[in-house]
């Protein structure tokens, strides 16, 4: 899992990050933000949960995984450090990742 603060959620921000990370034989799975719009034009499939629709799961599409994961990292900050800067968000979110590698194994 990789995790990067962005400044802004836009399609052009986002789209070099994926494509730096994920293998173009991925399958996708996203929530209908319009920044990953045609992302099945890039990778071997692109499946979309439209949580504006009420839907969170589609088959076997869902973003479950990643839910949690930001559950557990606003619990976190707000039991453990109660406030990050903007300036360590990152070093905080790197943590979380490590933390749920070494709990999965």
């Amino acid at each position: 899992m990789v995790v990067k603060v962005v400044d802004q959620t836009t399609g052009e921000h986002l789209k070099p990050i994926i494509r730096n990370y994920v293998r173009t034989d991925a399958t996708i799975c996203t929530d209908g933000h319009g920044a990953y719009k045609n992302l099945d034009r890039e990778f071997k499939d692109h499946g979309i949960v439209q949580h504006d629709r009420d839907e969170y799961v589609r088959g076997i599409y869902h973003t479950n995984t990643m839910e949690g994961f930001w559950s557990q990292f606003k619990r976190g900050i707000i039991g453990v450090y109660h406030h990050v800067s903007p300036q360590h968000l990152q070093r905080y979110a790197d943590r979380q990742v490590k933390d749920d590698k070494a709990m999965i194994g």
